[in-house]
């Protein structure tokens, strides 16, 4: 391995081990009572060092959102994968996915409701920030490509727009399924019910 590619891989290190100090800190204490100094503290670092690698609070929260849309694209994909059914089917597969996630990551689960909050903290120049809206991306291609699948086969409507119906469904983290507060058993039985009258209205009746 030559200089150029080791210091790439300890900066990715270094950057992830800040990441996890944050998760530790923000997870325990909340986002508005941590501080830089608390998260350098947990890294064993100094907060020069931390701004190094984050401008702020809010993109160190948004490299947990992002940890946490990459966990929720895979459960869905799975779920999607290991479904035999028709596009109804694949469709409720995908949603469940999505509830899986956060009854099994309920901490992301939050950072994902929290990611419109800090975003404009960033700067569209984040990394952090366009990996988050690439994987948001992937999530919505996911719904998209089940109501296409769907039309090719003559059970879902033609009327509806795919990449429409899609961002409405998943959206900028803020439609349907991740907009549900799934925060209870209750909520959890509310939220498959709208699953269920969302694929119903994509079926051809």
């Amino acid at each position: 391995m030559g200089t150029i590619e080791r210091k790439a891989r300890e900066k990715a290190q270094r950057a992830a081990a800040i990441l996890d100090a944050a998760e530790t800190v923000f997870f325990a204490k909340g986002f508005e009572n941590s501080t830089m100094d608390d998260v350098a503290a947990q890294a064993e670092l100094s907060k020069g060092c931390v701004y190094n690698y984050f401008k702020n609070k809010n993109e160190l929260c948004i490299g947990i959102v992002e940890r946490g849309v990459q966990l929720a694209y895979h459960m869905i994909k799975a779920a999607v994968e290991n479904c035999d059914g028709g596009t109804p089917e694949l469709f409720q597969a995908a949603a469940e996915g999505f509830l899986t996630f956060s009854l099994q990551h309920p901490k992301y689960y939050c950072a994902l409701q929290s990611y419109r909050h800090h975003r404009c903290s960033c700067g569209v120049d984040s990394s952090y920030l366009n990996l988050v809206i690439e994987g948001n991306s992937k999530v919505t291609k996911i719904f998209a490509d089940i109501i296409a699948q769907g039309q090719a086969n003559g059970t879902v409507r033609q009327d509806v727009e795919p990449k429409e119906f899609a961002a409405a469904i998943w959206g900028d983290f803020d439609g349907t399924l991740p907009g549900f507060q799934l925060n209870s058993e209750k909520a959890s039985g509310s939220y498959r019910r709208i699953v269920g009258l969302l694929v119903d209205g994509l079926k051809v009746h």
